[in-house]
C-alpha cells in the first residue's frame, strides 16, 4: 500500500498542492491601498531573470559534480581505478563495497546543502549576488540529493536505492523513507521563500501575493527555465533528453512550494540585492569556465588511480 500510493503522492506533492495553495492564496479578496501596477513597468526584470539563471545553472553544475566527485574519492581509496566524467562516473575493479558506495554522492551534497545554509545564514544582509549564489546552492544540494532516499520505490537500480538494498532496507521502510525526504524538500521550499523575496528591489514587488508571485516567477521559475537550458551543454555529448527530464522535474519541485509559500509572506522586508540592477559579470565567467573544465578536461574522464 506504502509503495502503490507513492506516485500519486509524488504527484500531488509536487504539482497539485502548490498550485492549488497558490491559485486559492491569489483570490483572498484585495485591500484597501494594494499597489497592482506590475513592479515590472518600474524596473527592468531582464537583470534579475538572467543573473539569477546564471546563479542557477552554476549552483547546479557545482552541485552535480561535487556529487559524482564524492562517488568516485572513496572508490579511488579502495584502488577501483575510479574515473570522473562531465556527466558521470565508471571504474574499473569491483569490491565487495561498491554498492553501499553508490551513496556517498548524496551523502556529500547533503552535507554541502547543510554547509551552505550557514553561509546563508551569515549573508542575511548582504546585497551582493553572491547571497542568490546561496540560495540556489542550498536549493539545489537538498533538492538534488534528498529525493534520491526514494530511490527504492522510484529507480531501485539508482545510486542511492542500490546502496539502501546493501543496507537490507525493504520496500515499505523505502517508501517510507520516500515519503518523508519529498516532504523535507517542499518544507526547504517554504523555508526558502521569505528568503527569496527579500531580494525584491523595494516593496511594490511584496506589497501583494500578486506582487510576490510575480517576482518569484522572474526570479526563480523563468530563471530557472533558463538555467537549465544552460546546464544542457554541460552534459553533452551525448544529448539524450530522457536522462534530464527527471532532473529537471525535481530541480523544479521545491520552486512551486517556494512559489506557493510567497504568497503569505506579507509582512516580508525587502533588502535588495545587486542581481536585480545589473548584470553580474564574475557568475558569467564563471559558469563559462566550469564548462571549460568540463568538456575539455572531463569528457575525456579524469582517472583517479
Amino acid at each position: 500500500m506504502l509503495v502503490s500510493a507513492f506516485p500519486a503522492y509524488l504527484v500531488a506533492v509536487i504539482f497539485v498542492i502548490p498550485l492549488l495553495l497558490t491559485a486559492a492564496h491569489l483570490r483572498t479578496p484585495r485591500t484597501v491601498g494594494d499597489d497592482q501596477r506590475s513592479p515590472c513597468k518600474q524596473i527592468s526584470c531582464l537583470p534579475r531573470i538572467l543573473n539569477s539563471a546564471v546563479l542557477f545553472a552554476l549552483a547546479y553544475n557545482v552541485v552535480f559534480l561535487f556529487q559524482e566527485l564524492w562517488l568516485v574519492l572513496p572508490k579511488a581509496y579502495l584502488g577501483m581505478r575510479a574515473t570522473l566524467f562531465h556527466n558521470n562516473h565508471d571504474w574499473q575493479i569491483n569490491h565487495p563495497l561498491q554498492d553501499l558506495l553508490q551513496g556517498t554522492g548524496a551523502l556529500a551534497i547533503i552535507i554541502l546543502g547543510l554547509i551552505s545554509v550557514a553561509v546563508l545564514a551569515r549573508l542575511r544582509d548582504s546585497t551582493g549576488p553572491f547571497r542568490l549564489f546561496a540560495i540556489w546552492m542550498v536549493y539545489q544540494s537538498l533538492a538534488q540529493s534528498l529525493p534520491q532516499l526514494a530511490d527504492l520505490v522510484m529507480n531501485p537500480d539508482g545510486d542511492v536505492g542500490t546502496a539502501l538494498t546493501y543496507l537490507g532496507v525493504n520496500q515499505n521502510a523505502g517508501a517510507v523513507i520516500g515519503y518523508l525526504s519529498f516532504a523535507a524538500v517542499a518544507l526547504i521550499g517554504v523555508q526558502l521563500s521569505r528568503m527569496v523575496l527579500e531580494l525584491a528591489p523595494s516593496d511594490d514587488f511584496v506589497r501583494t501575493p500578486k506582487a510576490r508571485v510575480v517576482f518569484v516567477f522572474q526570479i526563480g521559475i523563468l530563471a530557472g527555465l533558463l538555467g537549465f537550458a544552460l546546464i544542457i551543454p554541460f552534459r553533452l555529448p551525448p544529448f539524450e533528453l530522457e536522462p534530464l527530464i527527471g532532473p529537471f522535474l525535481l530541480a523544479f519541485f521545491p520552486m512551486l512550494w517556494i512559489l506557493a509559500a510567497a504568497t503569505r509572506h506579507k509582512a516580508t522586508q525587502p533588502k535588495g540585492n545587486q542581481v536585480n540592477k545589473q548584470i553580474a559579470r564574475t557568475p558569467v565567467v564563471t559558469l563559462v569556465g566550469l564548462l571549460a573544465v568540463c568538456q575539455y578536461w572531463l569528457r575525456d574522464g579524469l582517472h583517479f588511480f
